[in-house]
């Protein structure tokens, strides 16, 4: 009977109640919760699902055996856990959440994705090969998903026993897997975690092992929205090189790339090797290193070596593209295309070791699906142990493209700018050459980092320095990025400290790193009257200074299409005055018209950028422009690209960077530390907090900030923030040039947590400290973590190269080569000639076009449109009318205009009163006869009653309501000119009535009488009204006004047009010639390139 018996919370079967010992697995009934954070076995959750032991556990969840009372079945139970935010209490099923706004944000958003997941999961019970869910829901203020429990052993154990499979094993167990993967994969899903240890083996009935695919997509919900430090699982030797990578772009390719490596172990019993070792040897043009199958199973076939291949392809490009692709290559009868790798950028990154993260193994007999977490890997070394809030590692920035380290940065949390470019020879063009931060050194987050960008070698035209001061010289040299010598020398007439002679001729060819010589004048003058140098030329001047005892210097040279080359255009002391011992005139003199290409001035500074173009002749118009990417005071764009061809007067745009745009600080007052360090980093500042106390100030807020709000502050800034404490404070000594060891053992005797970073050095003995965080000075409090960078000495791998690089260098001879091409020229009437350069046009005009319509828009006249004007009238008349008010809509009065009398009224009713007439009213005079009737108060029809009413009815025949007694109403009385004759008798009491606006009857008391009526008139007044007409349409004629014609004008216009005939002057250079040891001269139509030959 069940009742006698126990279930094993080990195994989850029956035994007698009789052991206390499980003798199906050996699982005692005494034994609790495996940690301390684990449910207690038996614990029931939605009171369906009995929680047993767990089998299975990481730093974001647990999995349990369970058993499903409803279903009687066995299952496995996965509880969301994540240590990092949530703990309890022992014995107890509810979880404790750590009381913080920011962790509990992250707490919840683990939830939904955790139960997002299950919901996923659920889509996925139709697939034989996949693991299946059965329930999620939340209890416990956490989250569960109930699925499939599992028999087997994983694949991984299970090649762990046979070593190798052969093909016909590995397809049998992989094909179901693939199908499955198809399947997922249409429903948008990926697994990302596929290795041996995530697939399950299990056995029917007949022995016969059937695949199963679990720990489905562990690494989605292992980020959570605000976690810094989470991100995908990664399996070395199974996980494609893209999940190496910080938003890397993952796809079913990912998931094929796992599968094939899988299979690779199984027929071949070793694992392959990390795809970003792969990546980096083929980078580097080395040999893939990972080895053909067919050197390990040489039974295997052409196709399934070559699809396996092709599916393990490092660049996604390459790799097969998704599980149908895959399938079809490896079950063809026809040959299976090689698809090979074809990295194309030198990265030399390595992946460090510390970031292959170990993969969880074991044969443990019941596996389900477990959430794994692992800290934030990135393609740039980084420390194992965990930063403390508010710190990051300066990544090796150096050979990766701009993009890349935008990106690290990015990920790193601090502020990449670029600060400049230079040329290296040993670097592409793009890459980062150099970085201001070690490598390895420990800021904090948002600290700036700059970088220099490799550029291009450069190549300039050398400018004509003669006569000019040297320092002046130097700097329109220098700023090509030339090494300038000095020799002395001597000029009679030009003053000391000028240049006699520049070795190399004026317009010669040059590139960065070339040397070029200056011959230095140490002459002076003796003092005398100073010459009309005007209209000469420099050498001319120079004698005519020697022959007056004084000496002259050239300040500028301009470049003029019309004068001579180096004519004396003025100079600033006037002819005839005499100079001093020592004292020389400043000449200005003219360069002859040449046309140069435009100079790479991008990231340059404001000054080399002006400098350059002064050598050209070129004075360019600046724009100031604030920029998150490029430092205060280099050139971010110019408007002309580099060698183009420009001219001295050519315009000229530049942008220049004021970096980063300032915004206001914030007030950081009543914050809590978390909550200002929050607000400071999002706005993309440098914190560095302190302590201190203020009795006014509560435990854990802000005291003082070093900004304070309001005040201007631009991204990545330092903020000093001051936060309350009544802890002891602790001023930090400077640790830097101490031993580490000492400096580590000072700290933790001041209750101070330590973490240590070791760095390579090139100044740093081993062991000493190079840098430390926070900074010396700062005030902390006991529990506070110092940062202490610890010299490893130098790089012996830099001492290495630089070494065998010196050694190349001294053994062998270094000799210049040299080859040159002509300019040839050609003219033709086409815009474009392929393979020409077009460098100058002449220009005839055609003849005019037609005219165009009128129109008020006037066109610019030029040498190309002709224009004529004319006016143009527009009028409008003064209209007129009268009316009988005084005021008319859209009218004006002007006066009276005279009186009528209007329409006569209506007759009034007839009175005996006698009434006189007038000019206004009109009186008629008649024969009247009374008559009258009473009022029925209940109907209001008219009655012959006309005394007592005590027994009177209202007569329905004479339209009353028949009401007895009629009651008492009103009684009213009425003349009209109907006789009494022409009444009609009634019937009742002998009364006679007519029927005229009512029913009346006679009343003949006082017999006919003389009755009076009349009707009035009143006199109108007319008003004289004017108003403007509509305006006329325009007319070409001329039209008056007058004070009943108002006139406008227009001016309107018309133009033509001719064009320019053109004829286009080409430029090209020739073939270049073979090297040749002999020198020779570059000029404007001859171009030389130089080769170093080492010998």
């Amino acid at each position: 009977m069940r009742d006698e018996q126990k279930q094993c919370m080990g195994c989850m079967q029956f035994y007698d109640a009789e052991y206390d010992v499980c003798p199906h697995c050996g699982y005692s009934e005494n034994e609790g919760a495996q940690e301390l954070l684990h449910l207690d076995p038996g614990t029931v959750l939605q009171g369906r699902y009995i929680v047993g032991k767990s089998i299975g556990y990481g730093g974001f969840g647990v999995t349990y055996i369970g058993w499903d009372k409803k279903l009687k079945r066995r299952l496995a139970i996965k509880e969301y856990l994540p240590s990092e935010f949530a703990t309890r209490q022992v014995h107890h099923a509810d979880l404790m959440i750590v009381s913080s706004d920011k962790k509990v944000k992250q707490y919840q958003d683990g939830i939904k994705k955790f139960l997002k997941e299950g919901t996923k999961l659920a889509q996925l019970t139709d697939i034989d090969a996949i693991v299946h869910m059965y329930d999620c829901f939340e209890e416990n203020k956490t989250a569960y998903i109930v699925m499939e429990y599992l028999e087997g052993v994983t694949l991984g154990a299970y090649l762990k026993e046979k070593g190798q499979l052969t093909q016909d094993e590995t397809m049998t167990l992989m094909i179901p897997i693939l199908e499955a993967l198809e399947k997922v994969h249409a429903k948008g899903l990926i697994h990302r975690d596929i290795a041996p240890d995530n697939i399950f083996l299990v056995k029917d009935e007949e022995g016969k092992l059937h695949p199963k695919l679990i720990d489905f997509g562990a690494a989605k919900f292992a980020t959570t929205s605000h976690s810094k430090s989470l991100t995908v699982l990664i399996k070395p030797g199974y996980s494609p090189e893209e999940q190496y990578r910080s938003n890397g772009d993952q796809g079913t390719y990912t998931d094929v790339y796992a599968l094939a490596s899988c299979m690779y172990k199984m027929v071949t019993g070793i694992q392959p090797p990390d795809s970003f070792e792969r990546r980096t040897q083929i980078e580097a043009k080395h040999k893939d290193i990972l080895v053909n199958p067919l050197k390990y199973a040489p039974d295997l076939t052409d196709n399934f070596v070559i699809a396996l291949l092709n599916a393990m392809n490092v660049r996604i490009e390459d790799r097969t593209y998704d599980t149908q692709q895959f399938e079809e290559e490896l079950l063809s009868f026809e040959p299976v295309k090689r698809r090979g790798t074809s990295i194309k950028k030198i990265d030399f990154l390595r992946w460090p070791l510390w970031a292959k993260i170990s993969v969880p193994t074991g044969g443990v007999a019941a596996m389900a699906l477990l959430v794994f977490v692992a800290l934030k890997v990135f393609s740039n070394p980084v420390a194992a142990f965990k930063l403390p809030d508010g710190m990051t590692r300066v990544p090796d920035f150096v050979t990766a493209s701009e993009e890349e380290a935008k990106q690290w940065a990015k990920e790193q949390f601090l502020v990449l700018q670029q600060s400049g470019a230079e040329y290296s020879p040993a670097m592409d063009v793009g890459l980062v050459l150099s970085q201001d931060k070690a490598v390895g050194s420990i800021v904090n987050s948002n600290t700036p980092v700059s970088v220099v960008i490799s550029t291009a070698e450069e190549k300039y035209e050398l400018p004509d320095v003669t006569g000019m001061k040297v320092e002046d010289a130097r700097k329109a040299l220098e700023c090509m990025g030339l090494v300038v010598t000095e020799k002395t020398g001597s000029r009679d007439g030009l003053q000391a400290d000028c240049v006699v002679e520049q070795k190399t001729e004026p317009y010669t060819e040059v590139k960065t790193g070339d040397e070029v010589t200056l011959v230095v004048s140490e002459g002076d003058s003796k003092g005398g009257k100073v010459p009309d140098f005007t209209s000469m030329t420099y050498e001319e001047a120079l004698k005519a200074a020697k022959e007056a005892g004084i000496s002259v210097v050239v300040g500028e040279k301009i470049f003029s299409r019309t004068e001579k080359d180096t004519m004396v255009q003025k100079q600033d002391v006037e002819a005839g005055k005499e100079l001093k011992a020592g004292e020389a005139v400043t000449l200005t003199t003219a360069l002859e018209w040449h046309r140069f290409k435009m100079p790479n001035l991008f990231l340059k500074s404001e000054d080399t950028a002006l400098q350059l173009l002064k050598n050209i002749g070129i004075t360019p118009e600046l724009k100031e422009e604030y920029s998150e990417v490029y430092s205060a005071g280099l050139i971010s764009q110019q408007n002309i690209k580099h060698n183009v061809k420009v001219e001295p007067d050519t315009a000229i745009n530049l942008r220049v960077s004021l970096g980063s745009k300032p915004f206001e600080m914030i007030d950081l007052r009543k914050m809590t530390e978390e909550e200002a360090r929050e607000a400071l980093e999002k706005k993309g500042l440098v914190v560095v907090v302190e302590y201190g106390f203020d009795e006014k100030v509560p435990e854990g807020q802000v005291i003082s900030q070093s900004v304070d709000a309001g005040k201007d502050v631009t991204r990545g800034s330092e903020i000093k923030i001051v936060i309350c404490s009544e802890k002891d404070i602790i001023k930090l000594d400077d640790y830097t040039g101490q031993d580490g060891d000492s400096a580590k053992k000072q700290l933790e005797k001041l209750k101070l947590n330590v973490q240590i970073n070791e760095i390579y050095s090139d100044t740093a003995k081993k062991g000493e400290v190079v840098e430390q965080l926070p900074a010396a000075g700062s005030k902390q409090v006991p529990g506070s973590t110092v940062v202490l960078s610890i010299s490893k000495g130098k790089d012996p791998e830099k001492e290495r190269r630089e070494a065998e690089e010196k050694k190349a260098a001294e053994s062998k001879k270094i000799v210049t080569e040299y080859r040159s091409r002509k300019r040839e020229t050609t003219v033709s009437n086409d815009a474009s000639l392929p393979g020409w350069t077009l460098y100058n046009t002449t220009t005839s005009w055609s003849d005019y076009g037609g005219w165009s319509g009128w129109s008020e828009s006037a066109p610019n006249q030029s040498d190309a449109v002709q224009v004529e004007s004319k006016t143009q009238y527009q009028y409008r008349d003064k209209e007129f009318t009268t009316a009988s008010q005084p005021e008319l809509a859209g009218w004006t009065q002007t006066g009276e205009a005279g009186r009528h009398w209007g329409e006569w009224g209506p007759w009034s009713y007839w009175n005996t009163n006698p009434v006189s007439g007038s000019d206004s009213r009109e009186v008629r005079c008649q024969t009247v006869y009374r008559y009258y009737h009473y009022i029925c108060p209940r109907c209001g029809a008219g009655q012959p009653y006309h005394g007592s009413l005590s027994y009177s009815k209202c007569y329905p025949q004479f339209g009353g309501c028949g009401a007895y007694p009629i009651g008492d109403g009103g009684y009213e009385e009425k003349l009209f000119t109907t006789p009494w004759s022409s009444a009609a008798a009634t019937g009742v009491y002998d009364k006679k009535m007519i029927n005229e606006e009512g029913i009346w009857f006679v009343l003949d008391v006082l017999g006919p009488e003389t009755g009076y009526s009349y009707r009035d008139r009143s006199q109108i007044i007319d008003y004289n009204f004017e108003r403007w007409g509509g305006w006329s349409g325009w007319q070409d004629g001329a039209v008056s006004g007058s004070g009943k014609r108002q006139v406008n004008t227009r001016t309107v216009y018309r133009s033509r047009s001719r064009s320019q005939v053109t004829t286009y002057m080409y430029e090209r250079w020739g073939e270049w010639s073979a090297y040749s040891r002999t020198p020779i001269q570059q000029t404007a139509d001859t171009e030389v390139q130089t080769r170093t030959v080492h010998e």
